[in-house]
């Protein structure tokens, strides 16, 4: 009954489901952004609170929210380096040989 009345009610255009969200105005340019993505590009694998640190220092007070949005925005995902075993004796002797 109430899908009924709904579609009675509403055409299919008109209805639009709920209110767009509101955008904020960006507090960086496309220049700071890219610098900002540059940054976490050459220190990849320190923390986030240390690149945060190096673009405070460098170009504007940024946030540690904000370039966890900037690294999220630049498709980087975060991960955990895997270490290679190291070669046993016996490998490193039938190598020598």
């Amino acid at each position: 009954m109430a899908v009924q009345c709904a579609l009675q009610t509403y055409t299919f255009e008109t209805f639009q489901g709920h209110n767009a969200r509101w955008k904020y105005k960006r507090k960086t340019t496309e220049y700071e952004d890219r610098y900002i993505e540059c940054i976490i590009k050459q220190n990849d694998l320190l923390p986030l609170q240390d690149i945060t640190n190096i673009v405070s220092n460098k170009v504007l007070p940024v946030s540690k929210t904000m370039v966890r949005r900037r690294h999220s925005e630049a498709g980087l995902g975060s991960y955990i380096v895997t270490k290679k075993p190291g070669l046993h004796i016996e490998n490193i002797i039938k190598r020598l040989e």
